[in-house]
C-alpha cells in the first residue's frame, strides 16, 4: 500500500507545472521534433536529445526536461513509421517492427498497421510507466545486481532470439547473426586495444559505424528490390478504420501486456535497450502462436508485442536513471548529462529533496506517450501517403536520406562508402535468403557478449563454472538454449505419420 501512496504522490507533486501553456507547449514540440528524428533514416533519439541539450542551457530545469522528455518518446515511437511503410526501421527497436508492419503495408493495410502500431505504444508505454511511478526502488535493485555474467546470458538469450525471429529457415537465420557477428569483431579489441579487420583503415578503429550499417542493410536491398515493383498504392478510403477494432483489440492485449512487462523490465537492465526486448517478446509471441507460419506475414501479435515493449522500455530505463543515477539505454545517458548540467543530481535523494522535479518526469512521461498516440492516429493518411508517391519518384529520395543520414553522423564520405559496399552486400544475402534483421541484431548484440564473456573469463582465470553458480544466468542461458533449440524439441515431439 505504501508504494502505490508513494507512486500517486508523485504524480500528483507536479501537475501545478503542467498548468502553465510553456510547459505543455515545449512538450509538444518535443514530441514532434522526435518524431521528425524518429522517421528520417539517419537521425535517432540519441542524436536529437544531443543536439537539442544545448538549447535547455537557458531554460528553467523543469521546462528543458520536459522538452527532451518529449523528443525521448516521440524518437522511440517514431522509428516504427518507416518500418511499417517503407521497410526501413527509424531505430533499432523498430527492427522487428517491420517484420510484421511491411507485410501489412503490402497487403493494402498500413492505416491498421500504423493504428496497432500506435495502440501498442500507448498502452505499453503506460505500463512501463505505472511501473515507474509505483516500483522504480524496487526494480532498480534487481537491475543492479547484474553483473557481466548476467549479461553474457542476457546476450546469449538475445542472440538465440534473433535467430528464431528469422522469417524462413533458422539456419539462415544463425548464418545471419554469425555474419552479424563478426562484423561486430571489426575494430580494436576491447581487452588489449589490438586492431581487428581493420585493414589498416584508421576509420574503423572504433568499429563500423552503427548508423550506416543499418542503414545499409536496410535501406539500399529495399531500393533495389522495388525500383521494378509496383507497390500497392494506399487509398484515402482505406484509411476509414484507422483506430483498431475491438477484434484487433482483443487479439493484441495479451501480447501488449505481455510486451509491456517484460519490455519494462529489460529496459530497467542498464544498456540492454529496447532492441533486446522487442526481439524477445516477438519471439515469445511466435512460440506460443498456434500459427507461427503467419509470423513475417503481417501478423498483427507480432508487430503489436514490439511495439508495446520498445515504448514500454522507455518507462523502464528511466528506473535506474532516477533511483540510481545510472543511465538504462544511450538517450538516457544523454538525458543525464542535461541533469547534471541543470544541476541535478539522480538518485534516491532526489524523490525525497525533489519531488516535484521527479513528479515532472512522470507526468511528461505520460502526456508524450499519449500525444504520440493522437499524432499517430490523427496523422496515419498522412504518413501512409508515403507510399502511393512512384516508386521512381520515392526511391531517390529515399536513397538521399539514406546517403544524408549515413554521411550526417560523423561527417564522413567513408561512411557513404560504407552504406554503399555493405547495402550491396545486404541485397545479395538477401537473394540467398539470408534477411537483414538477424543480421543487424547480431551486429547489436556481438559487443556486449564479447566484452562481458572475456572479461568473466580473464577475471576467473577460465572458470566456465561461473555460469551455472548464479540462478540469474542459469535461467537466461536455460531459456535461450530451450529457444535455439526449439524448433528441433517440437520435430522430435511431432508424431509421424503412418
Amino acid at each position: 500500500m505504501s508504494i502505490l501512496v508513494n507512486g500517486y504522490h508523485f504524480y500528483i507533486a507536479g501537475w501545478h507545472l503542467f498548468m502553465s501553456p510553456l510547459m505543455i507547449g515545449f512538450l509538444f514540440l518535443g514530441t514532434i521534433i522526435g518524431i521528425v528524428f524518429g522517421v528520417i533514416p539517419g537521425l535517432t533519439s540519441t542524436m536529437g536529445l544531443a543536439v537539442f541539450i544545448p538549447l535547455t542551457f537557458g531554460m528553467d530545469p523543469y521546462v528543458g526536461i520536459v522538452l527532451l522528455m518529449g523528443i525521448y518518446v516521440g524518437s522511440i515511437y517514431a522509428g516504427s513509421i518507416t518500418a511499417i511503410l517503407v521497410n526501413i526501421p527509424g531505430t533499432p527497436g523498430a527492427i522487428v517492427t517491420g517484420l510484421e508492419g511491411y507485410p501489412m503495408t503490402l497487403k493494402r493495410e498500413s492505416g491498421r498497421a500504423i493504428g496497432i502500431s500506435a495502440t501498442a505504444s500507448l498502452l505499453g508505454g503506460f505500463i512501463g510507466i505505472i511501473f515507474l511511478s509505483l516500483l522504480a526502488p524496487a526494480i532498480s535493485k534487481v537491475a543492479l545486481r547484474f553483473n557481466s555474467v548476467d549479461y553474457v546470458a542476457l546476450a546469449f538469450l538475445g542472440l538465440s532470439v534473433v535467430s528464431y525471429i528469422s522469417s524462413g529457415s533458422i539456419l539462415k537465420g544463425l548464418i545471419a547473426v554469425v555474419i552479424g557477428l563478426m562484423l561486430a569483431s571489426v575494430g580494436t579489441d576491447p581487452m588489449t586495444g589490438a586492431p581487428r579487420f581493420t585493414f589498416g583503415s584508421n576509420e574503423v578503429y572504433s568499429g563500423l559505424p552503427l548508423i550506416p550499417v543499418l542503414i545499409a542493410f536496410f535501406g539500399l536491398p529495399e531500393v533495389l528490390e522495388n525500383i521494378n515493383l509496383n507497390v500497392p498504392v494506399t487509398k484515402m478510403k482505406e484509411f476509414t478504420k484507422i483506430i483498431p477494432t475491438h477484434s484487433d483489440l482483443k487479439q493484441i492485449s495479451g501480447a501488449v501486456i505481455r510486451g509491456g512487462i517484460l519490455g519494462t523490465f529489460i529496459g530497467a537492465v542498464p544498456f540492454a535497450g529496447g532492441a533486446i526486448s522487442c526481439m524477445m517478446n516477438y519471439a515469445i509471441e511466435k512460440m506460443i502462436s498456434k500459427e507461427p507460419e503467419s509470423f513475417g506475414k503481417g501478423n498483427i501479435r507480432g508487430l503489436a508485442a514490439p511495439e508495446a515493449s520498445n515504448n514500454a522500455s522507455v518507462g523502464g530505463a528511466l528506473i535506474p536513471l532516477l533511483t540510481l543515477g545510472i543511465p538504462g539505454d544511450p538517450m538516457t545517458a544523454v538525458i543525464l548529462g542535461a541533469f547534471l548540467v541543470h544541476g541535478i543530481s539522480p538518485g534516491p535523494l532526489l524523490f525525497e529533496k525533489n519531488p516535484e522535479f521527479i513528479s515532472s518526469i512522470f507526468i511528461g512521461n505520460t502526456l508524450a506517450t499519449l500525444l504520440i498516440f493522437i499524432i499517430g492516429i490523427s496523422c496515419a493518411k498522412y504518413f501512409a501517403k508515403l507510399i502511393s508517391i512512384p516508386q521512381r519518384i520515392l526511391a531517390p529520395i529515399i536513397m538521399i536520406f539514406c546517403i544524408v543520414g549515413s554521411y550526417a553522423i560523423r561527417n564522413s564520405i567513408f561512411d557513404i562508402g560504407i552504406f554503399a559496399f555493405f547495402g550491396i552486400g545486404a541485397y545479395l544475402l538477401r537473394k540467398v535468403g539470408i534477411m537483414p534483421a538477424p543480421l543487424v541484431l547480431g551486429f547489436i548484440l556481438g559487443p556486449i557478449f564479447e566484452e562481458n564473456l572475456r572479461r568473466v573469463l580473464m577475471i576467473s582465470g577460465m572458470d566456465w563454472s561461473l555460469f551455472i553458480k548464479r540462478p540469474s544466468s542459469v535461467i537466461m542461458l536455460a531459456v535461450g538454449c530451450l529457444i535455439l533449440f526449439s524448433p528441433l524439441i517440437f520435430k522430435m515431439m511431432k508424431p509421424k505419420s503412418k
